[in-house]
């Protein structure tokens, strides 16, 4: 990779070395200015809202909106931190509540495509769009050596 690419870069690298009650405020400051200052595709979201839930009221839409825009801005923040967060980190803060869902489609080979799954691929290190049960596979895997389990079919 080339030094230009090394310093675009490193804003990122530098976030993701704060903890996370600063990336957390960093979250607060940036949903202010998207949804306040900038209004950073408001129309769009407000239709979109508009279309979908009908029979809400004005006012729930714009609590519904603050909403989409804080979980945006925490989500765009938590995937940063992910670039420098540790396997200790990663075991405190996330854990599987249904593993059997994954296995089951892990099993019939089904394909998953969900924005749920976008940890296991940040866990992965790979940019795919697609997690497949061979890419399950290989997350799998790599998730096991992280939480230290045995048999990694318990995992997933």
């Amino acid at each position: 990779m080339s030094a230009k690419n090394y310093l675009k870069y490193a804003p990122f690298y530098l976030v993701s070395l704060l903890p996370f009650w600063i990336i957390y405020g960093i979250a607060r400051f940036a949903y202010f200015l998207m949804f306040y200052v900038a209004g950073y595709r408001k129309k769009v979201v407000f239709r979109n809202l508009r279309n979908s839930f009908p029979n809400k009221s004005e006012k729930e839409i714009k609590e519904d909106a603050k909403s989409f825009y804080k979980h945006f801005c925490e989500v765009f923040l938590e995937a940063v931190k992910l670039l420098t967060i540790s396997a200790k980190n990663i075991k405190k803060r996330y854990f599987f509540k249904n593993p059997e869902l994954l296995n089951n489609l892990y099993n019939e080979e089904k394909s998953i495509t969900n924005a749920e799954i976008e940890e296991v691929k940040a866990l992965m290190g790979e940019n795919f769009y697609e997690v497949t049960a061979e890419g399950l596979t290989a997350a799998r895997d790599k998730l096991a050596v992280i939480f230290g389990m045995e048999d990694v079919k318990t995992l997933l």
